[in-house]
This record gives structure tokens, C-alpha cells and sequence, in this order.
């Protein structure tokens, strides 16, 4: 073969390399896609308070919870995030509050729930640690009933169901170790809510906006086994809201004025553990 040929067939080989080493980079440009499905228990706390700041009533308790997701938050290199993904919530809580009337009840409340959310960001690698930056929002619905039951004095208090309409925005940082076989990550940072609606079926009907605060979200999360095959995982979770008081809104009974009602303020502390399944 002459030195043409011999350049000709170097060149082939080199380009033919490059080809295959750009081709077993190409799935890391973007980082592991991960579809998950996830099932474990909230302990939901929601508390009420008055002007004073006392509380008017409080309920607490753990859910049943259960989601699905997709997710290159296991991505080994620099580059974009996205997290998509949802789930939802159910199960009694314990009520200890007042009546309408403030007399003091205890009963239970009927709790279900969804949760809808989207996150997207930049992660920044210094192998094998890294930080990720990440924005988003959320959508979220729950509905909250109130049990009959007896009051302090006797007298017979009739439940009620209110339902919670929220959309809000995220913004937070992170951390993430990979060890090849395992790997963890830390999330943390702000929630606010951008819209409020809360119907209660009150009377005629209520609706309430109640006020908007900011609040808080951290997660870990551990996932045991390598990226290219399927394995389990590990959340640990917080979340909250915090609402102002919302402004006044007449209620009416049969047509009838029967005075003036607000949502008063509220906080909400969600901590939660779930077993999570990847799914590559």
C-alpha cells in the first residue's frame, strides 16, 4: 500500500474513533433520563391562628402517598435539569379545633390530594461532586372534610368540606455525589404561591383567596444501584405553605346575609418518606 493510501486509511480509522467515542458520550450530553414511580407516608400537619396568633384549630396525621415522575437529576456531567412529575395523597388526620360558633371539637378530617409539578435548571460538575440551580412550579388541589361530631358543650356540629386550589413557583439550589453504584443529592430553597382559591360549602357557598406568603421545601434523596440499570431509591422529604389571612367575604344561607367570613392564617408542614423505583 502507498503512503496515499496508508494516510487515507488513518484518516478512516481516526474519524471511525471519534464517531464511537462521540456516540458513548451522546446519552451524558443531556444526562440519564429516569422514569420513577414512588409510595410512602406524609406526616401533614395544618394549623390555623387567629389575630392573636393563638390557634383555632389544628389537624394532623399521616397520609398514604404514591406518584410517577421522568428526571435527569442523575446526570454525571455540566449541563440542563428537568424534573417532571406528580402525585398524590390520602387518609384521616385528627381535627382539634371550634366551632363556627367557637366552642371546642375535636373530630376528623378527610384529607385527598394532587400534586402536579415541573422543575428545569443547570447543574455544574467538578467530578464526582456538583451544584445545580433549578427553578419551576407547581399546580396543586386538595380537599379537606370535616367530620360530624359532638362539641365540647354537647351540642351536635355539622361537618363541612373546603377544597384548596394552588398554583405556585420554585427556586432553589442543590447538591449531588456520585459513587457509580450509588449516589445522593440535596435539594433546597423557596415556594410562593402565585394564585389561591379555596371554596368552602358553607351556607350557599364560600369563596375565599387566601393570602400569600413565602415558605420553604428541602429534599434528599439516595438512589442505590448504577444509572444503567434499574434500582431502588430513597426520599426524604419537607414542604410547606403559608397563607395570610384572606380578605372578608359575606356568606349567605337561603339568600340570606349571615355575616362576614375569612380563611384566617394558615400554615401547612408536610414531612415526608417514600420508596422510590427507577426505572432506566
Amino acid at each position: 500500500m502507498n503512503k496515499a493510501g496508508l494516510r487515507t486509511l488513518g484518516f478512516a480509522v481516526a474519524i471511525a474513533a471519534a464517531g464511537q467515542g462521540a456516540q458513548a458520550r451522546e446519552p451524558w450530553n443531556y444526562g440519564p433520563r429516569q422514569t420513577y414511580v414512588q409510595v410512602g407516608l406524609e406526616q401533614y400537619d395544618w394549623k390555623e391562628f387567629s389575630s392573636t396568633d393563638s390557634i383555632l384549630d389544628k389537624e394532623s396525621g399521616p397520609l398514604l402517598t404514591f406518584g410517577a415522575g421522568v428526571s435527569n437529576f442523575r446526570r454525571i456531567d455540566s449541563g440542563p435539569l428537568y424534573q417532571a412529575g406528580g402525585h398524590v395523597y390520602l387518609g384521616t388526620l385528627d381535627y382539634d379545633g371550634e366551632t363556627q360558633s367557637g366552642i371546642p371539637l375535636t373530630t376528623k378530617s378527610d384529607y385527598s390530594g394532587l400534586q402536579l409539578e415541573g422543575l428545569g435548571g443547570y447543574r455544574f460538575v467538578r467530578w464526582p461532586h456538583g451544584i445545580d440551580l433549578f427553578g419551576g412550579g407547581g399546580w396543586e388541589y386538595w380537599s379537606r372534610s370535616i367530620q360530624d361530631a359532638l362539641a365540647a358543650n354537647g351540642s351536635p356540629a355539622y361537618g363541612y368540606l373546603e377544597q384548596y386550589y394552588v398554583l405556585y413557583a420554585k427556586l432553589g439550589a442543590g447538591f449531588f455525589q456520585e459513587f457509580g453504584s450509588w449516589s445522593y443529592r440535596i435539594k433546597a430553597g423557596g415556594k410562593y404561591p402565585l394564585y389561591t382559591y379555596e371554596h368552602a360549602n358553607l351556607g350557599d357557598g364560600l369563596s375565599l383567596s387566601p393570602g400569600r406568603e413565602l415558605s420553604g421545601f428541602a429534599q434528599i434523596t439516595v438512589e442505590f444501584g448504577p444509572v444503567t440499570q434499574d434500582h431502588l431509591g430513597l426520599m426524604l422529604s419537607y414542604d410547606s405553605f403559608r397563607f395570610s389571612q384572606s380578605t372578608a367575604q359575606l356568606l349567605t344561607v337561603a339568600g340570606a346575609p349571615a355575616g362576614l367570613f375569612v380563611q384566617p392564617r394558615s400554615h401547612r408542614n408536610v414531612y415526608a418518606i417514600r420508596g422510590v423505583y427507577y426505572f432506566r
